[in-house]
């Protein structure tokens, strides 16, 4: 009886090892989800709850026209690519994604496709990551 004991102990040991090596390392399991929201928020045009994901680390203040994005409308957005690194002298995780966006103009209803490049980086003293660039033109 003892010695099942110690073998569900050291199994149980051996599990809890092996579950810590798929936690994921400085935010990069938090990415997923808020890459997600901003998504959705392009995706349904919420430019206003999309600039919300927003902070650059030069604390440059978004310049985005919030009236003319009112008179935009997304129809797709599509991932195309993604690339993480960190960044050795800043020691900061960075995570840079591309999407493929469909859109148009109230005024026009004509559909018009750009891609769209953003640069996550990773804040470790709130835990969250944030968009170090602008939302889309829409140009």
């Amino acid at each position: 009886m003892q010695q099942h004991r110690f073998y569900l102990f050291f199994l149980l040991c051996i599990g809890l090892v092996g579950c810590s090596s798929t936690i994921d390392y400085r935010g990069r399991n938090k990415f997923e989800p808020r890459i997600k929201a901003f998504a959705h928020a392009i995706r349904w045009s919420q430019f206003e709850d999309a600039q919300g994901f927003i902070r650059k680390r030069n604390n440059q203040i978004p310049n985005q026209d919030l009236d003319y994005l009112e008179q935009i409308k997304v129809t797709k957005y599509e991932p195309l690519a993604e690339q993480s690194q960190i960044v050795s002298d800043q020691q900061t995780l960075e995570k840079t994604t591309i999407y493929k966006i469909d859109f148009y103009h109230k005024a026009n209803y004509k559909i018009k496709s750009q891609q769209y490049e953003q640069l996550w980086w990773y804040d470790d003293t709130v835990g969250a990551w944030f968009l170090d660039s602008d939302l889309p033109t829409f140009r």
